[in-house]
């Protein structure tokens, strides 16, 4: 995606693959590298601000040593913002929910990693839910806390490619018009992900000179936080690109707005980086001692904005946030914390659902093989 600060944002489409490639990953990552490259490489030519990532495999490497995140890591590097899917496996072929579900190259600390949320249809939030296959950190290997953020991504209406493979592999999916005029519906992290690639087009046509940093920063602030998924399974909270550009105005710009609540809103103000150390993320430990919560000012924004943000460290907005008083294991697992009596959620096989499901994790793709929670440590159950 290319963004011009004084214009419509222009599209460019770099066929990375088809369907021949499907189940090579090698070969997959390769040409996605060689693309990502491209759009590096051609970024100034083209003013490419953007890179849509709808796409992903399973986690088999941490991301400091996965070609494809590092690939990610140098396209930030250069300036351009990076939103990659979650990826869809939240739960089994079972139903049984699954956590560390992310998959490569969302997994990437430098990526804008986005998960789905399912409106029901609607346009009253309020029943608004993170969709159950959305995939849930945190991230396998290195146990950074992802996704950043949830968009719509359940039911999506958009234009359909004539003669293109899902075009013609799923005829079903299509629901209106014909030829060039086509339209189909399509649901996954995919969908949510293109949603904030536009938003943060809105984003940068606003405010121009904003760096990847500082858009994640806007997204994760104006995002209303999700509860019952907690941190792992919605980031920091459902898109809202109209706080996300008020936020940004006002880190830019000291003192536009006199109160943290008259900028707030409903947004959780709430941002974090979680970039390993050691080989682990921190984030979670650092959340659960209290010493990785930062509360900020309006002027304690404006600096954030102007540095690099500690990794580690949940920012929140306003020292009332109600998210620096949540309980932290709710906090960070969200409602799947009640389902155990542990602080930290561990490796094992005894944590259940209410419904008497195990949260699983397989040895191969996300079968069924090995029972597995999420926690601090990474050890057994692989």
């Amino acid at each position: 995606m290319v963004h011009a600060a004084t214009g419509p944002a222009k599209l460019w489409v770099v066929n990375a693959s088809n369907h021949r490639f499907s189940g090579n990953t090698a070969e997959f990552d390769r040409r996605l590298i060689e693309a990502i490259e491209w759009a590096v490489q051609n970024r100034r030519r083209y003013n490419i601000r953007i890179i849509n990532l709808s796409l992903g495999h399973a986690v088999t490497e941490p991301s400091t040593t996965d070609p494809l995140c590092q690939a990610v890591e140098r396209a930030v590097a250069a300036g351009i913002t990076v939103v990659v899917s979650a990826g869809n496996y939240g739960v089994t072929s079972a139903g049984a929910p699954v956590l560390g579900g992310i998959t490569s190259p969302g997994n990437s600390p430098a990526a804008l990693t986005v998960g789905a949320i399912d409106t029901k249809g609607t346009l009253d939030t309020s029943d608004d839910e993170v969709a159950p296959y959305s995939s849930k950190g945190p991230a396998r290997y290195e146990i950074v806390v992802k996704p950043d953020v949830v968009a719509p991504g359940t039911k999506i209406v958009s234009l359909e490619a004539q003669n293109s493979y899902l075009s013609t592999t799923y005829p079903q999916w299509h629901i209106a018009g014909s030829g060039k005029n086509a339209y189909m519906r399509l649901t996954g992290t995919s969908m949510a992900t293109a949603v904030v690639s536009g938003g943060v087009a809105l984003l940068l046509n606003a405010q121009p000179s904003l760096n990847p940093m500082q858009v994640k920063i806007s997204m994760q602030m104006g995002a209303r936080f999700m509860p019952d998924a907690g941190l792992v399974g919605g980031g920091t909270g459902s898109v809202n690109f109209a706080q996300s550009q008020k936020i940004a105005k006002q880190g830019l710009i000291n003192a536009l707005l006199s109160t943290v609540t008259s900028l707030l809103g409903v947004s959780s103000g709430a941002t974090f980086l979680d970039r390993p150390l050691n080989g682990a993320g921190t984030l979670i430990d650092r959340v659960y001692d209290r010493t990785g919560i930062k509360l900020l000012g309006l002027l304690d924004l404006s600096i954030l904005f102007g540095s690099d943000m500690e990794p580690g460290v949940l920012n929140l907005l306003g020292s009332s946030n109600p998210m620096g008083r949540t309980a932290a294991n709710y906090l960070v697992w969200g409602n799947v914390a009640g389902w155990s009596s542990s602080y930290y959620l561990v490796w094992g096989n005894t944590i259940q659902s209410p419904s008497g499901q195990y949260l699983v994790w397989g040895n191969n793709e996300y079968t069924d093989g090995n029972y597995l929670v999420w926690g601090n440590t990474v050890g057994g159950g692989q």
